[in-house]
């Protein structure tokens, strides 16, 4: 078996998710306990913190992208409070790897992305170039794989955090600001950012949207997910018209996004057992509840016959 792979511009985004439970009644006692409470308490509530699910692992990566985002914490420090939450949060074992029989032969080709970009969702366009959305340093950046050649598109909004990507019909290049809440629209020929910014008028004017992953219909719609807002979007690219509407299940987390053959929105809640869909002229949303309770579903396919 030959697997070749020409780029690896991917970053992993780990969120926190929130199964059910009781009020939360304090971090337990333990080794790391002053850590995690010292460190993840100054921009979040420590109960988001007690929400998590994830193995050891999982939460030293965890730990790591809350550093890049500003939590102060010692390198000695990683590992103390990766062992405590591991142990008091629900620490869900990693899979054990599997022997495939048979030769392996794999290749990579590798770019060194300027900047420490952090890359995120790579968008091969129709000419053979590859976009990215870097949310650490704020841009959208170009490749072309083959004379190795790159070009960034610094975003207008300081600390936007530019996040999912996806291009219309006419190769302009769409995407998410995830921190700065608002709709990035770039014109590659010209290098010209536009930011539509989110707002609801039945929100205060605090309220973080966090657009996650944007689609785009056959007619030219932009439908969109958003994680810390619990909402979904919908916007006319022409008009740049955005209509909002709030999923039915509280901190939801909607995430990832697909359209099935009748362009009807379907989308995961990421932090409850739920998928959901969306009508798309009147936006009413109907979800559907898996059945397994601990099911934290993140992304989604749709097979030809629009089975989930």
């Amino acid at each position: 078996m030959m697997v070749q792979t020409a780029l690896l511009l991917t970053a992993v985004f780990l969120f926190v998710v929130f199964p059910a439970q009781s009020q939360f009644q304090g971090l337990p006692e333990g080794d790391g306990k002053a850590i995690v409470q010292r460190a993840c308490g100054v921009c979040h509530g420590l109960d988001q913190v007690a929400r998590g699910q994830y193995s050891r692992r999982g939460w030293e990566g965890r730990i790591n992208r809350m550093i890049e985002h500003g939590a102060v914490v010692k390198p000695e420090e990683i590992p103390i409070a990766a062992d405590y939450l591991a142990k008091h949060y629900v620490a869900v074992p990693d899979p054990p790897p599997v022997v495939v029989p048979g030769p392996v032969e794999v290749s990579f080709m590798e770019w060194k992305v300027p900047n420490d970009a952090n890359p995120h969702d790579p968008l091969i366009m129709a000419d053979g170039s590859i976009f990215y959305a870097s949310t650490g340093s704020n841009e959208l950046g170009r490749l072309d794989p083959t004379s190795g050649t790159w070009k960034k598109f610094p975003a207008k909004m300081p600390k936007g955090g530019p996040h999912g990507l996806i291009a219309d019909k006419e190769g302009d290049v769409w995407f998410t600001g995830s921190q700065g809440d608002y709709i990035g629209h770039l014109d590659p020929k010209t290098g010209e950012i536009t930011e539509h910014k989110l707002s609801d008028p039945s929100k205060p004017a605090s309220y973080h949207y966090h657009p996650h992953t944007p689609v785009f219909s056959s007619k030219g719609t932009l439908f969109f997910t958003m994680f810390d807002g619990n909402m979904m979007g919908r916007m006319n690219p022409k008009t740049g018209d955005i209509k909002l509407a709030s999923v039915p299940t509280s901190f939801s987390g909607p995430y990832g996004l697909r359209l099935d053959s009748k362009e009807t929105p379907w989308f995961v809640e990421f932090n409850r057992p739920k998928i959901a869909s969306m009508d798309p002229e009147t936006m009413a949303i109907k979800e559907y509840t898996l059945p397994n309770p601990l099911a934290r579903p993140r992304r989604l396919a749709i097979a030809p016959d629009d089975v989930i």
